[in-house]
């Protein structure tokens, strides 16, 4: 197992370009738990830096996941460039702040990946999102 059976997994696309929100969030979630601890360690993989993953055995073969650019729910709300334009993304909506921002009692399921490698608080976002796109649609 290596970072590229991860990425085969877990980020099996070539080009993110999600053509919907629920596309979108299907694609987050198969990555947000792609993160979890057990996942990562059956391929040999750990969480190294804030947005980086890092092959266990060569600590130099490394993948960023965690930024912009990975992610498909950014890549389907940002079309005319990055500029921010999360209001229209199911976790903004979710949570009425961007996914990177705390609210008050409520600290960004982002950050804690970032800060702890716990992606539970995010799975759990994006599961909900996911049930209120399928029901509101």
């Amino acid at each position: 197992m290596s970072l590229q059976s991860w990425q085969a997994k877990y980020m099996p696309f070539n080009k993110i370009e999600p053509s919907s929100e629920l596309e979108a969030l299907k694609w987050s979630l198969l990555k947000w738990v792609g993160l979890r601890p057990k996942n990562l360690k059956a391929h040999q993989v750990t969480h190294i830096s804030r947005s980086k993953l890092a092959a266990l055995d060569d600590p130099n073969n490394t993948m960023d996941v965690l930024t912009s650019d990975n992610c498909a729910l950014c890549h389907l709300h940002n079309k005319s460039g990055w500029s921010e334009s999360c209001e229209d993304c199911s976790l903004y909506q979710n949570r009425l702040t961007k996914c990177y921002n705390d609210k008050l009692g409520d600290p960004s399921p982002y950050k804690i990946m970032l800060m702890s490698s716990n992606p539970e608080p995010m799975i759990k976002l994006i599961r909900n999102c996911i049930k209120n796109e399928i029901y509101n649609s």
